[in-house]
């Protein structure tokens, strides 16, 4: 997302979405109940202001303002979370996402 400034849930080249992601680095992230997949993801972008505690203090603030993205931080039935970060080139954008499993 980062090299492209490119913001979505969908990747930018192909549009392939999380669960996609997921299956193609052979992950599972099914319920053993379900079907279905359990995945989630929050995203953001932050201009790059203050130190590296600030900047994901202002990104967690930024998903926990979405009701969307604060419902998948409290989803009690995720068991796994992994987080990504980038710079974009010129050190003025962060990206980050949030995945859930």
């Amino acid at each position: 997302m980062a090299v492209h400034q490119f913001l979505s849930d969908n990747t930018y080249e192909g549009g392939h979405n999380l669960n996609y992601r997921y299956m193609f680095a052979g992950y599972n992230c099914q319920a053993s109940s379900s079907e279905y997949s359990t995945s989630n993801e929050n995203i953001a972008v932050v201009t790059v202001q203050g130190n590296e505690t600030q900047i994901a203090q202002h990104i967690v603030n930024t998903w926990l303002d979405s009701v969307a993205d604060r419902n998948n931080i409290l989803d009690s039935g995720h068991q796994n979370e992994g987080i990504g970060v980038a710079l974009t080139e010129n050190n003025m954008a962060v990206y980050a996402t949030q995945d859930f499993c």
